[in-house]
């Protein structure tokens, strides 16, 4: 016979609704600021990476403290080869800084999963934008706002986790 699986939800669910809800926020202003600029402010970055400390506190506690290092840890490693294609100019540091602000929320199970997606998302908007330029003319299409195409392959695999998430913290709260 099998024993039953407990599935318990956040720690402290208001926290960690808090936390997503300032992410999804902040990939908004991730996403003008890189559309209209091509450039992503380092406050930006530091408060998604802010945030996912908040989150992973929110979700399990500081139980959960361990895990997120390792995120951390992951995440600098993911961040060196990132560093290469800055100083190949083939990336911009915004975007390597704001990768490594998004790992800090994601598992290291869904990380190739976010990868793909970036790659894919950032494909489609440069042909995209290169399709427009011919069209129109006047379409930036010399740099590829890939904040867009990251925030894009984050939210991909976050958003399933955040499920749920309200209906936790409107309980617990009530």
């Amino acid at each position: 016979m099998h024993s039953p699986v407990i599935i318990t939800g956040p720690a402290l669910p208001w926290l960690a609704a808090t936390a997503a809800l300032g992410l999804l926020l902040l990939c908004g202003a991730v996403i003008h600021s890189d559309l209209g600029r091509r450039r992503i402010p380092n406050t930006l970055c530091i408060a998604i990476a802010s945030l996912g400390l908040v989150f992973a506190v929110g979700e399990t506690g500081w139980s959960g403290f361990p895990n997120f290092a390792w995120r951390m840890a992951i995440a600098a490693l993911v961040a060196v080869p990132l560093v290469l294609l800055f100083l190949l100019r083939l990336l911009g540091g915004g975007d390597v800084k704001l990768i490594a602000a998004l790992l800090l929320w994601v598992p290291a199970s869904d990380i190739p999963v976010m990868l793909a997606v970036t790659i894919l998302a950032g494909a489609l908007i440069a042909i995209a934008l290169n399709l427009l330029n011919r069209l129109f003319c006047f379409i930036r299409s010399d740099t590829i706002p890939y904040g867009v195409a990251i925030v894009s392959g984050a939210l991909c695999v976050l958003i399933p986790r955040f499920d749920g998430l309200a209906a936790a913290a409107c309980a617990f709260v009530a």
